[in-house]
């Protein structure tokens, strides 16, 4: 009788240590991004005046924002994936068939997070070209094409995982990939042309796409190409912070809604700190002698440099 011997190391062990700084990039990055771009939206959408004046750089918010739920799901959906690898021993056995990441809900989400910025940078590229070349109708034109841009960001969107899924279950779905199921094996080499798109974006999205493609001809590292593709949701946080610092109607706008929230909030915790309640009818003049605390609006600065929508 031939008695199988089975390797020193599971699956598990043999990954963990390799793909745990990995996925913990995509989940912090991802978490971060979702953050921040949920309170980034909620500051353009509570301005009747941003709502009107930034369509696109809302429609991004939200872009981004699904960029950052798709790491972070990819991030948690791998790590757990590899955490019931515990007693596989044979490595063979980790390949599936590729329609079976092709249908992964994260995969899915990936795809409009990988393509919806990168679209919407690149028409809001456009239509600062068409400013400065048309000045004087810009305003016009603006008024009359974002309503159609802003489809064509959603119907890009909607073709990509049309696309990806065409190509992931039915032109090739049979093909045995790794379990991780990343972006390029869940859908193909063939979806890979799609992404060139983002090359007229931004690096931070081009380059990442463009490794992709490259791949198919040069030998790249999966873990270099992962550390790399984490660009694409540090893109989706750094809008927030270029906002914040160099977007005047932004930053105002966060003043406003501090203005309303802070207040009230300094002034519970103050009562808290003090010991005291309602009904014994303190003031904010008497609350601030016994804390010692500045009132929340006073400590308020501004940005030095502005940008407009």
């Amino acid at each position: 009788m031939e008695t199988t011997f089975l390797p020193e190391m599971s699956v598990y062990e043999m990954m963990w240590n390799a793909v745990r700084p990995l996925y913990s990039l995509y989940i912090l990055f991802g978490f971060l991004a979702v953050i921040c771009n949920i309170f980034a939206s909620f500051v353009y959408l509570s301005s009747k005046t941003l709502r009107r004046r930034c369509k696109l750089i809302i429609v991004l918010c939200i872009a981004d924002f699904v960029n950052g739920l798709a790491f972070l799901l990819s991030g948690i959906n791998r790590l757990y994936d590899v955490t019931k690898t515990k007693d596989v021993y044979d490595i063979k056995e980790m390949y599936i068939e590729r329609k079976l990441c092709a249908k992964k809900i994260q995969n899915i989400v990936m795809i409009i997070g990988n393509q919806w910025p990168a679209v919407v940078i690149l028409c809001i590229g456009i239509e600062r070209v068409v400013a400065v070349t048309l000045p004087t109708r810009f305003t016009d034109i603006k008024r009359k094409t974002t309503p159609f841009v802003i489809s064509f960001t959603f119907l890009f969107c909607l073709i990509s995982v049309t696309l990806g899924i065409y190509f992931g279950t039915i032109v090739d779905g049979t093909t045995k990939v790794f379990f991780a199921c990343t972006v390029n094996s869940s859908y193909g080499e063939v979806f890979g042309l799609t992404l060139a798109i983002s090359i007229l974006s931004v690096l931070l999205v081009a380059l990442p796409n463009v490794l992709l493609y490259i791949r198919k001809y040069a030998k790249v590292d999966n873990r270099i190409l992962g550390y790399v593709y984490c660009l694409f949701c540090l893109r989706s946080s750094l809008n927030f912070a270029v906002n914040v610092l160099f977007n005047r109607d932004f930053y105002t706008q966060i003043k406003t809604e501090a203005r309303k929230k802070l207040p009230p909030a300094q002034r519970r915790t103050e009562k808290r700190m003090a010991g005291v309640q309602l009904v014994d009818k303190r003031s904010n003049a008497w609350l601030r002698g016994v804390t010692k605390l500045k009132d929340v609006t006073e400590t308020e600065t501004s940005p030095k440099q502005y940008v407009t929508c």
